[in-house]
């Protein structure tokens, strides 16, 4: 029955809450001085992640200095500013997922930390992203392997203290979109590294250099952004029906999971043309339902009185 439930959200039902339980409000306090500093070394975590990813992708890069001669020498400058213009379009979605939460908006801190937690994910399959895509296997493993990654680390960070402040599904998703977020800067970095070891890799759109790995960097980031949020909007749907989340719970986010990157990486597996359309496509739909249950969820909110400051302290 649960995992009917989640499903249905893969067409932008939300699942009802009756009855909510205390977790709902109850308050959190997790400390600052700590949180901030894991926020921090988070931080140096993700700038360090995404320097790892390009010297370890690419044999040429011997030194830190090589990647910053990579970066702005005025033969490949364009992948630099191609490589730009693929995170940001995805860093504004995130922040329009955060001012979406308006009636009990999250640390800052915390949402860095799982940010990082996302970062340290893609790292961890970065190896497989790049020695992977050549297998005839890779659509198939991949959906599984990433999903397990992103749900599971989401899963442990939600059943932690500092998860404690997923009080419902609106909470959920930020988290679990912020995580995607991390773990999709990391496989935007080993796409674009990747491109310049295998030219083939690079997709060329009206002409302009890069134009379509930027354009692919842009969905597969969206996808991740949004099945972590779908999979802790689950998650944080349990809270709010049990007052706890256990592993039993992560069953049903693996499963939407997994079948949003099944679909995902089927278009890839393609490739050309129909690959954009589908993954452009899928990436748009999920961007039109997790409104629409964001929308719904907000609404759960103010019938439990969170507009009438009720929301708890944290």
């Amino acid at each position: 029955m649960s995992a009917v439930k989640a499903l249905k959200m893969l067409v932008g039902v939300k699942p009802e809450v009756p009855r909510p339980s205390d977790a709902v409000y109850r308050e959190v306090h997790v400390g600052r001085g700590l949180s901030t500093a894991l926020a921090v070394i988070g931080a140096v975590i993700v700038l360090a992640a995404v320097t790892a990813a390009a010297v370890l992708a690419s044999p040429t890069f011997s030194s830190p200095m090589d990647l910053v001669q990579f970066v702005i020498s005025g033969e490949r400058a364009h992948f630099a500013l191609a490589f730009l213009a693929a995170v940001v379009p995805p860093l504004l979605l995130l922040a329009w997922i955060l001012r979406t939460d308006k009636y009990e908006p999250e640390p800052k801190r915390i949402v860095l930390l799982a940010y990082a937690i996302g970062a340290v994910v893609g790292l961890a399959a970065a190896p497989m992203v790049i020695y992977g895509k050549g297998s005839a296997y890779w659509p198939l493993l991949a959906p599984i392997i990433l999903g397990s990654l992103l749900v599971g680390s989401l899963s442990i960070f939600a059943t932690s203290k500092y998860g404690n402040e997923v009080n419902d599904h609106v909470d959920g998703f930020v988290y679990g979109a912020s995580l995607g977020a991390g773990l999709s800067l990391i496989y935007a970095v080993v796409s674009f590294l990747d491109a310049q070891i295998d030219p083939l890799a690079n997709i060329v759109l009206l002409d302009l250099p890069a134009s379509g790995l930027v354009a692919s960097s842009v969905f597969w980031s969206i996808i991740f952004i949004m099945t972590g949020g779908l999979a802790g909007f689950w998650l944080g749907y349990e809270r709010t029906l049990d007052g706890e989340i256990s592993g039993r719970d992560a069953v049903p986010a693996l499963l939407v999971a997994v079948i949003l990157l099944y679909v995902a990486y089927a278009a890839a597996s393609v490739g050309g043309p129909i690959d954009m359309a589908v993954r452009g496509a899928l990436s748009l739909y999920l961007i039109a339902i997790s409104r629409k249950l964001l929308i719904e969820a907000l609404k759960d909110e103010v019938a439990w009185g969170y507009a009438r400051g009720m929301a708890p302290r944290e």
